[in-house]
């Protein structure tokens, strides 16, 4: 475990240890000092105690293969959720909107109407507000 230790002159040093008990009894540490146990997942860097990284957290084996490769996982369909997807979705609709109606199959028209009712329902649950 991680300790942080922080003498009068608010100097900080970091020390490996068991416990407290084992930073308290070394013979630097005794009088005038703050010790600050960091948790597993944390690093004091640049005067601040932050969040390790998702990469370092794996790199140092706090996490698998399997739970960094989830986390990602996970991370990156949320930002393809908030940044790609309505973006993609806005594209097929101006594409589908460009085509002739009547060149479609009727597979591709009922699915068609299928999304444009659907758009339809959400936009009548969820009225603009009036100008």
């Amino acid at each position: 475990m991680q300790f942080l230790i922080i003498n009068k002159d608010k100097l900080v040093n970091t020390v490996e240890a068991q416990n407290i008990d084992e930073v308290r009894s070394h013979e630097d540490y005794k009088d005038d000092y703050i010790i600050v146990p960091l948790e597993q997942n944390q690093k004091y860097e640049n005067g601040e105690i932050r969040i390790k990284t998702l990469l370092e957290q794996y790199e140092e084996g706090q996490i698998n293969k399997e739970q960094y490769e989830e986390i990602i996982n996970s991370n990156r369909e949320t930002e393809y959720k908030e940044s790609v997807d309505s973006k993609v979705i806005e594209f097929m609709r101006l594409f589908i909107n460009d085509l002739d109606y009547s060149t479609l199959s009727n597979e591709q028209k009922e699915l068609l109407n299928s999304i444009n009712t659907e758009v339809f329902k959400i936009k009548l649950s969820n009225p603009k507000a009036a100008v």
